[in-house]
């Protein structure tokens, strides 16, 4: 064999190599995500999801907000959970184990883009092995019972379709997201980064998928309906600045009697405000720095979760699949690493040990005062995350993320 035949093996062979592992990572991810499903309930929010269920079944998506204050998902959301529910009982299965293996599909469909973004941007470490593999992300989709998994992979399709200069595309895939969760929303002002061709196609197709999914259910539900999906808070006092505080209040007075109580409840229902003005202000900074897209998803959503006011373990997947794109090597793995221990401990306690069948997490619990004083450091960890993050992306310069991916070879 000659030098340069010996050379031109090399590649071949790492090549080769990559993509043994790949499978390898689907085949245990898809393994793991399936026996959850199988072998377990999940957790309260298998409760919620039955009701809203039951709601649209009885009385339509729109009137439905109008029977329970607590009905935060958007329509598309609801109309996703009626067809599988109608689907479960027409193929004789559980409706909530056929909700939790949609979301197992979605993880695969956010592995494919991964997979399509990685070719035009490559990065390393490899993104869609970590996420295929990471615990949180196994966990959230596969047990947990949720749709934040669907939201994460609409997303991804329209970060890739931005990739790809279809911006039309992209927007009624975000909106997508958008109806799944409103979450993407804090993302928009990122539009700004696009040229300015693409960023009206974009825009243009959110603007009349946002009509088209709220104007009528609107028309008929009334003011419940805008009210209830972007009202809503989440679960405060777990998480973030109202945990510390009210941590802090534990150590030094009786619960609820001082300011500190006072300041987490003001916080728990302004805090969305606080993420506006932090979002708008780093897209502004991105704008002018001409920053990188992929770095800006990843970014914005550990923004997000460092100021939430109100918490769910389900929402430590969203900045997962672009992680990579965000952060160093280093912060990256403690990151991951972070999230996914956490989500284990967190389900494992809740389930009162494992294997895990019926996580409670609103039962009384031995272990159930860790989840709150080990997120305050997992909390801590992620808003150094986004620190990072921030800084990152407003120094380096964007390169040819936001080029037509047309003009650039896919190897």
């Amino acid at each position: 064999m000659t030098a340069s035949g010996t050379l031109d093996s090399v590649p071949e062979s790492r090549a080769n190599r990559r993509r043994v592992l790949f499978w390898a990572a689907v085949l245990v991810g898809l393994a793991l995500r399936v026996t959850l499903v199988a072998t377990s309930i999940g957790t309260n929010d298998v409760v919620w999801k039955i009701l809203w269920a039951r709601l649209v079944r009885e009385s339509g998506i729109a009137h439905a907000y109008a029977l329970r204050w607590e009905l935060n998902h958007p329509p598309l959301s609801l109309l996703i959970f009626h067809w599988t529910d109608l689907t479960a009982a027409w193929i004789g299965m559980h409706y909530t184990d056929l909700l939790r293996l949609i979301q197992v599909a979605a993880d695969m469909l956010t592995t494919a883009m991964l997979v399509a973004i990685a070719r035009i941007r490559p990065v390393s470490p490899d993104p869609a092995i970590l996420f295929l593999l990471a615990p949180a992300a196994i966990a959230i989709s596969g047990f947990h019972c949720n749709t934040d998994s669907t939201m994460v992979a609409f997303f991804m399709v329209a970060v890739f379709l931005l990739l790809r200069d279809r911006g039309f595309a992209a927007g009624i895939a975000f909106v997508a997201a958008v109806g799944i969760k409103i979450i993407p929303l804090f993302l928009f002002p990122f539009v700004f980064l696009l040229r300015p061709r693409l960023r009206v196609r974009f825009t243009a197709a959110v603007a009349a998928g946002l009509a088209a999914m709220f104007v009528p259910v609107v028309a008929i539900g009334g003011t419940a309906v805008l009210r209830n999906v972007f009202g809503y808070s989440g679960f405060a006092g777990k998480w973030g600045f109202p945990a510390l505080l009210l941590t802090v209040e534990s150590w030094v007075a009786r619960p609820r009697t001082t300011m500190l109580f006072r300041s987490a409840l003001w916080y728990a229902n302004n805090g969305k405000y606080f993420i506006a003005a932090a979002v708008l202000g780093l897209a502004w900074f991105a704008w002018r720095r001409g920053a990188d897209l992929l770095a800006s998803v990843s970014t914005v959503l550990l923004v997000v979760l460092t100021l939430a006011p109100g918490f769910g373990i389900q929402y430590l997947l969203w900045p997962l699949p672009l992680l990579p794109w965000a952060l160093g090597r280093k912060m990256l793995l403690v990151t991951w690493s972070t999230i996914s221990g956490y989500v284990l401990m967190t389900y494992t306690i809740w389930s009162r040990g494992f294997p895990w069948w019926y996580a409670d997490s609103i039962a009384p619990s031995p272990g159930k005062p860790l989840v709150t004083s080990v997120g305050l450091i997992v909390w801590l960890v992620i808003g150094a995350a986004a620190v990072a993050a921030s800084v990152r992306l407003l120094r380096k310069k964007n390169g040819p993320a936001l080029q037509p991916a047309l003009e650039r070879p896919l190897h």
